[in-house]
């Protein structure tokens, strides 16, 4: 794993995993901050009753930690895999991903910036997101807090199109009233 924001994205992604309600159909993506929540999601299935529960990832690692607490259903999207991120990508994920619908849907983020919104480093990756957030009710994007006001590659959703951002830190109180001017409900897991 890496070491930038490590315990600050092991908090993230505990309080992201605390929102998995029995009955879900969640969507993880790939990512650090993402390999965290489901490690927390699967110490919290050893502990809860969440079935049924149905998990769909693009990502090998988080698929890898997730295969840990057997008892509910984990579906990997396959398609493109890309080694250096261990996901997978690509048109034939993007065509299996739309045939689902879910309850609720975590992104990371390479960036986020007022005009941008939510932005990653990968063309495919981006293609993929903005096609699981039009199958989904409900849209977290999971992002240390260094990834405020940097802008990537490429944009896969508006400001308003998510729910929650989950974040171990505020920015400046400038950038966070603009955020939340934007519509953008945004969650500070510090501890």
């Amino acid at each position: 794993l890496e070491k930038v924001d490590t315990e600050e994205k092991k908090h993230i992604g505990k309080y992201a995993a605390s929102l998995i309600e029995k009955g879900d159909t969640v969507y993880l993506d790939c990512g650090t901050t993402l390999l965290y929540m489901a490690i927390a999601l699967t110490e919290r299935i050893k502990h809860e009753d969440l079935l049924p529960l149905n998990i769909i990832t693009n990502s090998m690692a988080n698929i890898q930690i997730l295969s840990e607490a057997p008892s509910y259903k984990v579906i990997l999207t396959g398609g493109v895999y890309n080694p250096n991120r261990r996901d997978f990508s690509g048109t034939l994920t993007e065509r299996y991903i739309s045939d689902f619908h879910f309850t609720k849907t975590f992104f990371g983020c390479d960036g986020i910036s007022l005009d941008m919104g939510f932005t990653s480093n990968e063309m495919e990756i981006s293609r993929l997101n903005a096609c699981v957030l039009a199958c989904s009710d409900h849209a977290y994007v999971l992002s240390a807090s260094s990834k405020f006001e940097k802008k990537s590659f490429i944009s896969y959703a508006e400001l308003h199109q998510i729910d929650e951002l989950i974040t171990g830190k505020a920015p400046n109180e400038q950038i966070l009233h603009a955020l939340k001017n934007k519509g953008l409900k945004i969650q500070i897991e510090d501890n």
